[in-house]
């Protein structure tokens, strides 16, 4: 059987997307991402550091 792979993730640029998508895209910042697998629980990672020495965090959500 097939599993579901829910996906989001929340960005940030200086550069405003209505500007052109391809430049916005080559200064995203990712500063949040979750995923879930069918009905598992909403994995999170957030981003705590500035961009030169970003890392990612994976902590649990709460399923909305």
């Amino acid at each position: 059987m097939f599993k579901i792979l829910w996906l989001d993730f929340e960005s940030y640029s200086e550069i405003p997307i209505k500007n052109s998508t391809h430049t916005y895209a080559e200064n995203v910042d990712i500063i949040l991402f979750s995923w879930a697998i069918d009905k598992d629980p909403v994995q999170v990672c957030e981003r705590y550091h500035e961009r030169k020495n970003s890392s990612l965090t994976p902590n649990r959500a709460q399923k909305s």
